[in-house]
């Protein structure tokens, strides 16, 4: 029987220079699939939808904090420049609520530069800020 991959969610800035942002979270995601996790990437789930779907962002981010709210997710992956997003930091804000009812996920900032993830923590302000370790490898 195979051991259960860690499943991943990525979590970062979509607006702004969409095409850019959709490519680093893209790179991101094929990372975490060949290291070992199984991920759900919202930027390639929802990608160009704001030029096909008439639908307010609040609902694609709302339905991001549902499937947290599942417990599925074993590992939420941050992309820079997030603080930059008010997406982002609406769902890091629902992910602190998440933890303060008793759950559990692990923090990761992306490094798009150097292709790897970094150990980091949600503090009550809903920052992050990374730890010691690198994330490591599953697969």
């Amino acid at each position: 029987m195979t051991t259960r991959r860690k499943r991943a969610i990525v979590i970062g800035p979509y607006r702004g220079d969409t095409v850019t942002n959709i490519a680093v979270a893209g790179r991101c995601a094929v990372w975490l699939w060949n290291n070992g996790y199984s991920t759900f990437c919202p930027h390639l789930n929802t990608m160009n939808f704001d030029v096909v779907v008439d639908c307010d962002d609040s609902h694609y981010i709302e339905f991001n904090c549902d499937l947290i709210n599942t417990g599925i997710f074993d590992i939420c992956v941050v992309l820079p420049n997030w603080r930059a997003s008010e997406g982002t930091t609406t769902e890091l804000d629902h992910i602190a609520n998440y933890i303060n009812d008793g759950n559990d996920i692990e923090f990761y900032l992306w490094d798009d530069t150097t292709s790897c993830l970094q150990r980091a923590e949600l503090t009550i302000k809903t920052d992050l800020y990374l730890c010691q370790e690198n994330a490591p490898t599953t697969g």
